[in-house]
């Protein structure tokens, strides 16, 4: 097309020259018809945009990470006059891995239409608008090609999806939750008054061993506990850092999700367990969120569905911040594993904190220090694991239930 449109243009050129300078009849008259010729593709691109019409729709608009969404896309020609060489520019998730642009491109004879139906998969949590872009109109000659963002036309509606994290499930073993919480007993600060008993419940994760109610578990064959008048359960700080961690492109995305994917994680068995849970994160505002129910999960997961990476605060002032409560749980989800950090979280298990860490890290990032740092921290009392991005977060679960 680009070689029909130099030597049309060119012969054009070479036309008017001579008619310029010879003043003959015949060059002066296929200058005009060729000129012609321009007009009519000028016109007939106009025509098509002013009579072009199209239509986009996915099959869902709310999807989880890893799922697949349909998207339908239909170019109509309402008019008598067939539409050439039609190129719509369509964008995709799989565009942030750097693939080349999709195009619908093709012929429209009049009363026609031009569809396409394509199944994508949801890579990265986030709000997205996958689509239409853009669309390209050639005359019916192949001269003139004019290309013009969708935005521009007066009834264009964005698509919108918004794809969530996923969001890992853990058993609910009392026994195992039982000797879990056998290690955390020493460090239950939280006052109780005892006088008297309320009601007789299901064990959960944050129930002292000794309000446990041995003879009617063994008779009933389930772990039940006594639930005093005034009781409180100990709550847990969940702390995710959503600052600036200096990667870029996909591994950033990597990275990102999989943070988002283990606090997800941690805040929903929590919530499903009815212990009380303060999610608090930094990014360029401070968020918090608190709930002891399964209801309470919705706030928390929109917001791990939109949060962005952008804060400027330093994890170790963060930290210092959040906890000053002496005696609490705390559990950091962070991309980062430095000596400042290292030292915070000794600092606060010397305190008296029960204290957890998940790192995210790369597998260079693990090789060149990472795992050390974990590996001391967790002999010196400081439970800590360390994920990778595409790392089986089967495999996973059951280090990241522990840390609850």
């Amino acid at each position: 097309m680009i070689a029909r449109r130099v030597a049309f243009f060119g012969v054009m050129c070479g036309v008017l020259i001579a008619a310029t300078y010879t003043g003959e009849r015949l060059y002066v008259i296929l200058f005009a018809f060729m000129a012609s010729i321009v007009c009519f593709a000028l016109l007939h691109i106009l025509f098509t945009f002013l009579t072009f019409r199209f239509d986009q729709t996915l099959s869902r608009c709310v999807s989880v990470k890893g799922e697949e969404v349909d998207l339908r896309i239909a170019l109509y020609n309402e008019s008598v006059i067939p539409y050439a060489n039609l190129a719509a520019t369509y964008w995709l998730p799989d565009n942030l891995l750097g693939e080349r642009e999709h195009v619908l491109e093709g012929d429209i004879p009049s009363q026609g239409r031009l569809s396409l139906e394509v199944k994508f998969p949801c890579l990265f949590r986030g709000e997205y608008a996958p689509g239409l872009t853009s669309l390209r109109v050639s005359d019916l000659f192949g001269l003139i090609s004019i290309q013009v963002p969708f935005r521009r036309f007066s009834y264009f509606s964005p698509l919108r999806l918004t794809v969530r994290p996923r969001v890992l499930s853990f058993g609910d073993d009392a026994q195992v939750a039982l000797v879990r919480q056998g290690r955390m007993d020493a460090q239950d600060v939280t006052a109780q008054d005892v006088s008297a008993v309320r009601d007789i419940r299901a064990f959960r994760p944050g129930d002292a061993l000794k309000w446990v109610h041995f003879k009617l578990s063994a008779r009933r064959r389930a772990v039940l506990v006594r639930e005093f008048e005034g009781s409180a359960r100990p709550k847990t700080l969940l702390l995710m850092d959503a600052g600036r961690h200096g990667r870029e492109g996909v591994r950033a995305l990597e990275i990102e999700d999989t943070i988002i994917e283990a606090a997800t994680a941690l805040a929903h068995y929590l919530l499903e367990q009815r212990a009380p849970v303060r999610l608090v994160a930094y990014g360029t505002q401070r968020y918090e969120a608190q709930g002891s129910e399964p209801r309470d999960f919705g706030p928390m997961y929109a917001y791990f569905t939109v949060a962005a990476f952008d804060g400027q605060f330093p994890l170790t002032d963060v930290l210092a911040q959040e906890t000053a409560e002496r005696g609490q749980h705390v559990i950091v989800v962070t991309p980062s594993l430095d000596a400042g950090l290292y030292g915070a979280l000794l600092a606060l298990r010397e305190a008296g904190s029960d204290v957890a860490a998940i790192v995210v890290a790369t597998a260079q990032e693990r090789v060149q220090g990472v795992e050390r740092l974990a590996a001391e921290l967790a002999r010196r009392g400081v439970r800590c694991k360390v994920l990778s991005p595409g790392e089986d977060f089967d495999g996973a679960r059951s280090a990241i239930a522990a840390f609850s």
